[in-house]
């Protein structure tokens, strides 16, 4: 081992410049490289190992829904944890150059909706459905990946602030529960139009058993009975199960019940429903959903899936140009805006003078000789 020497600016037992590197691996582990001790009676040897920073994959595409998904061009370098300190070859410390920034949208988050998965936000979008005129969106609203009813009550406050509260509002399955449903209709005198979900219980789903709807409820009475005529007035309107209430029969009563097997698999039975008008509310809801005239109604909402699908591929809104909630949202209002100039400039205003021009020699020549127009030109108007 060589002397100190006055001026060398390492020191005895100096590991060399590759000690304090560390970088994320492709792995994502945390590789740490560092020198070799110098050999004895021969001369050091300085070696730094190098791995390669692992860059965050591109964020995929979101769902038919309404999903969109953050790509913001090529990956940055991640910045990996612990001590910021390393070195390069010539011994320049990292101090002296810039930091990498993060790629990561911190307020992006991971879902997945059936087969689809991506890294992004969720777009909802509202228009009207009147028919004989042109349908406009009224509303885009951007959240970050979490139910469909989480984004509803904003969206009817935002269009009552505009005044375009519709009369009826049609909604997916998503968006669509007992609760909101009145909410929407005592707060802002709104009829919500989609399918309640039916019952989950195991008696509804195989249909060889007693579900909750064959149970009558006397609210008054506060009192169940059950098919066979067994009566409980076990009621307990329990702050865990709220808004429900929960009824329970005993055990004596259901033991030596014939159709024991057909109500419950447990050693009695218990009902959970709703309180008296969200009952009624929810079975009325199911009771219109095998009516003609409420399913041509509601047959009327695919409408907003065309539009979903002409934001979606005619104008890339899945694709993020910025990153955080906010700024996705302007990108999300500007997309609709254009989408609503582009259906009200195919109308002709009926109270007008106005004629379109006539076409240019060159779209004659087009016509003439069957060539498609650029799109940009909108029929020479």
């Amino acid at each position: 081992m060589r002397p100190h020497r006055p001026g060398d600016p390492r020191r005895p037992g100096d590991r060399g410049v590759g000690a304090a590197l560390r970088t994320a691996g492709p792995s994502g582990q945390q590789a740490q490289s560092s020198g070799r001790p110098a050999q004895a009676g021969g001369r050091r040897r300085r070696r730094a190992s190098r791995t390669r920073p692992q860059t965050p994959p591109g964020h995929s595409t979101g769902t038919r829904d309404g999903g969109t998904a953050a790509d913001h061009g090529p990956a940055l370098p991640r910045r990996c944890p612990g001590p910021a300190a390393s070195a390069s070859r010539e011994g320049r410390s990292a101090a002296h150059r810039p930091a990498p920034r993060v790629a990561y949208d911190l307020e992006a988050r991971y879902t997945r909706r059936g087969h689809r998965t991506w890294t992004g936000y969720l777009a909802h979008a509202t228009e009207t459905c009147d028919e004989g005129s042109v349908n406009v969106i009224t509303d885009v609203a951007t959240t970050v990946p979490t139910g469909d009813s989480v984004a509803l009550p904003g969206i009817h406050t935002r269009l009552g602030r505009r005044r375009l509260l519709p009369a009826e509002h049609l909604v997916d399955s998503g968006y669509t529960s007992v609760v909101l449903h009145d909410t929407a209709a005592r707060t802002h005198r709104v009829t919500m139009v989609g399918p309640v979900k039916t019952d989950n219980s195991r008696q509804h789903k195989t249909g060889d058993g007693f579900a909750r709807e064959n149970f009558i409820i006397d609210f008054d009475q506060r009192e169940v009975t059950c098919p066979n005529g067994q009566v409980s007035g076990n009621w307990n309107e329990l702050p865990a199960m709220a808004p429900y209430t929960v009824v329970r029969f005993d055990k004596r009563q259901c033991g030596p019940c014939p159709e024991k097997s057909s109500c419950t698999s447990g050693a009695a039975r218990t009902v959970n429903f709703l309180p008296r008008h969200l009952h009624e509310l929810q079975a009325r809801n199911r009771a219109d959903q095998q009516d003609a005239q409420w399913q041509r109604l509601y047959a009327s909402r695919s409408g907003i899936e065309g539009t979903m699908n002409e934001l979606v591929n005619g104008h890339q809104m899945r694709r993020c140009r910025y990153r955080g909630v906010s700024k996705t949202h302007v990108q999300h209002v500007l997309t609709a805006i254009a989408v609503n100039i582009e259906r009200l400039s195919t109308q002709e205003p009926t109270d007008t003078t106005y004629r379109p021009r006539s076409p240019t020699a060159f779209q004659q020549y087009l016509d003439e000789h069957e060539l498609p127009r650029p799109r940009w030109w909108r029929q020479g108007k």
